[in-house]
């Protein structure tokens, strides 16, 4: 989950390592080959990663934050790089763009998101992308919620037509994290859109809420 970039790097990976898998390695695992190698784009301090490799994929994982990155585990193969910008000359049968990161409100920094997934899919993988429910429910709901070490809740929101606008709260025992933030929620026809844009073609809807997507190499 993102967190305030404000934050001292510290905060953050506290913050980060605390945080659980909750159940997105498994989505992930049950739709792709048993093995398959795994680029994991925007892995922070290492929460999916772990699991993957737990569930028997070699994982290549990537964040812009040094910080993070140092946690993340030493199985895999870790890259500091910039997702946008990266260029690694290898393809991979399974590329993971997960944390809602292709919810970014600015169009431009979805394209290089998603074009990055593709100069990376391996012409017969698979591209998995986690976005947020197209139906923006559940955001409403202002209890906490126990996720592992940490308890977390939605303390403002707002929706303005596609964009919202929203500030979760953490907590851990006396410790308290703020992050607010923006994103754009993205229906399938305007995902299917801009994968095409990026040289993917829409695949299909990996679960019932939504929130997860399979898209293929050959859109343009």
């Amino acid at each position: 989950m993102p967190v305030d970039a404000q934050s001292s790097d510290e905060s953050l990976v506290d913050l980060y390592l605390l945080l659980s898998d909750f159940g997105e390695s498994d989505v992930v695992h049950a739709h792709v080959p048993d093995g398959s190698e795994i680029l994991e784009l925007g892995c922070g301090t290492g929460r999916m990663t772990r699991r993957l490799l737990e569930l028997g994929h070699p994982v290549t994982c990537v964040d812009v934050s040094a910080a993070m990155l140092d946690h993340a585990p030493r199985e895999a193969e870790r890259v500091l790089a910039d997702i946008e910008s990266l260029e690694l000359g290898r393809h991979f049968p399974v590329v993971l763009l997960a944390s809602n990161l292709v919810n970014r409100p600015d169009e431009a920094s979805r394209h290089g998101l998603l074009e990055s997934c593709s100069r990376h899919v391996s012409a017969d993988g698979q591209v998995i992308i986690q976005r947020y429910s197209p139906t923006a429910e559940g955001w409403q709901d202002r209890r906490w919620a126990k996720r592992g070490q940490i308890e977390l809740r939605v303390a403002e929101f707002e929706r303005n037509g596609y964009e919202i606008s929203a500030t979760l709260e953490y907590r851990n025992n006396e410790r308290l994290w703020s992050h607010s933030f923006t994103a754009m929620i993205l229906e399938d026809e305007v995902l299917e859109q801009e994968a095409r844009a990026a040289g993917l073609c829409w695949g299909t809807v990996l679960t019932a809420d939504g929130q997860w997507v399979e898209l293929r190499p050959g859109g343009g």
